[in-house]
């Protein structure tokens, strides 16, 4: 009995044994599974999703990562009628906090890259003071500046991507991105003073209007006021939609023998396949203005997409030209506008102009007589809308639409003359309004 007893104890103390050996062996699984997952983890967010640091001043509220400036709308403050409490608070605090521009000391130095983070630099020191302007009508020239060069710099640093890393050239424009949004927040900060500003002029002197304006806003909405800003007996031919081979050179051709200057309203991807007609333009002294990109209704785009449109027309005359060209207006196509629209236009330092006379030379309808006429029998012509381009928007052709622009070219000399002989002076349309 005492060996069966024994024989017993001996078994269970050996079961026990191997028991607790299983048991370490589990241990060890679990413990090494623990500092691969952890490793995997480490790795991924270390790699795959670095932390950025952003400006931490602001003015008005906290920049959010949704609020890219290239991924989303913008939802900054409304501008329309500011109160004065909306204007107390300083916009930023006294503190300055740039974001350190990413580190590329050993890839291979790139003149676009240099020349592009120097633009970034120059911008970034700009800010520093911005809060210190009280004037609305400067924080506004200085805000339009600060976006133009960011946008020059986004442009040399993309240009460098061939021989940097697209991961490190990707933290230069997200730094780039991340600016434009403060530049813009700041932009509708002095947008919404002045407003409260003319405000506060319009209830105290009623009878004094404000004479001093930043923007030009001709607007179908109001052609007194249109006609009002047009000097006595000038009148501006402006033309849309090109440039073209067809039809912009015998224009430009036919202005050139009667020595009359003009503005032309390019679209940007025209620009792009047209670069030597828009050279015969420029180097004819008539003026250039902005038509857009793509040719979309504006009132059916976002307004960061407006923005995009009027940028990249204006990097079109740019590159195409090789100088930062002053473009001084922008005309929405269709001439369809909204509150948003005007406001952005105004927000990139362009002027917003439509027309006085529409001479209606792109219906299949319009004959070379209806053209000239349109514009010969009215008593103060003004601002005339024609065309140059056809089909500009493959997406939205009206069926009406003629595909050919001839009669403008043979209606532009018949109009030119007679207006001429009724002591009317031509010019560019900067020239043409007071």
């Amino acid at each position: 009995m005492g060996k069966i007893v024994q024989k017993s104890t001996n078994y269970r103390v050996k079961r026990a044994k191997n028991n607790s050996v299983t048991d370490a062996k589990y241990l060890i699984l679990i413990l090494l599974s623990s500092i691969v997952v952890g490793a995997i983890t480490g790795w991924f967010f270390m790699t795959i999703k670095p932390v950025k640091k952003s400006p931490t001043t602001l003015p008005t509220g906290q920049i959010r990562k949704e609020d890219s400036l290239l991924k989303s709308s913008i939802n900054s403050p409304p501008v329309n009628s500011p109160t004065p409490a909306q204007l107390t608070t300083p916009p930023i605090s006294n503190g300055f906090s740039s974001s350190p521009l990413p580190d590329n000391t050993s890839a291979p130095k790139d003149v676009n890259l240099i020349n592009g983070l120097e633009a970034l630099e120059g911008t970034i020191e700009k800010l520093k003071n911005i809060k210190e302007i009280q004037d609305s009508e400067q924080g506004l020239e200085l805000t339009t500046k600060l976006i133009n060069d960011l946008r020059k710099s986004e442009r040399l640093i993309e240009i460098a991507k061939k021989n940097y890393p697209e991961s490190s050239i990707n933290q230069h424009l997200d730094t780039i991105k991340t600016y434009q949004e403060m530049v813009i927040k700041w932009q509708y900060y002095f947008l919404s003073k002045r407003q409260l500003s003319n405000q506060v002029i319009q209830s105290n002197q009623p009878f004094k209007p404000n004479k001093k304006r930043s923007f030009i806003n001709l607007s179908l909405q109001n052609k007194t006021n249109f006609l009002g800003a047009v000097k006595t007996k000038f009148i501006s031919l402006t033309f849309d939609d090109g440039p073209t081979l067809e039809y912009t050179p015998k224009i430009v051709a036919t202005l050139q023998k009667h020595q009359v200057k003009a503005t032309f309203f390019v679209v940007g991807k025209r620009v792009a396949k047209n670069c030597e007609i828009l050279k015969m333009i420029y180097q004819n002294g008539h003026e250039i203005a902005n038509h857009s990109y793509t040719h979309p209704v504006f009132t059916q785009i976002s307004q960061l997409q407006q923005r995009k449109e009027i940028l990249d027309t204006q990097e079109s005359i740019n590159k195409c030209l090789g100088l930062e060209y002053p473009t001084q207006w922008f005309r929405a196509p269709y001439g369809h506008q909204n509150a948003h629209v005007v406001e952005t236009i105004a927000q990139l330092g362009l002027n917003n102009a439509q027309w006085v006379v529409d001479t209606n030379d792109w219906r299949k309808t319009s004959t070379v007589a209806s053209i000239s006429d349109s514009v010969i029998k009215v008593k103060k012509p003004g601002v005339v809308l024609m065309h140059d381009g056809f089909m500009t928007n493959p997406n939205r052709i009206h069926p009406q639409e003629s595909s050919s622009r001839q009669n403008t070219v043979d209606a532009l000399e018949q109009i030119i003359v007679k207006l001429k002989s009724r002591g009317f002076e031509f010019a560019t349309l900067s020239e043409t309004i007071k």
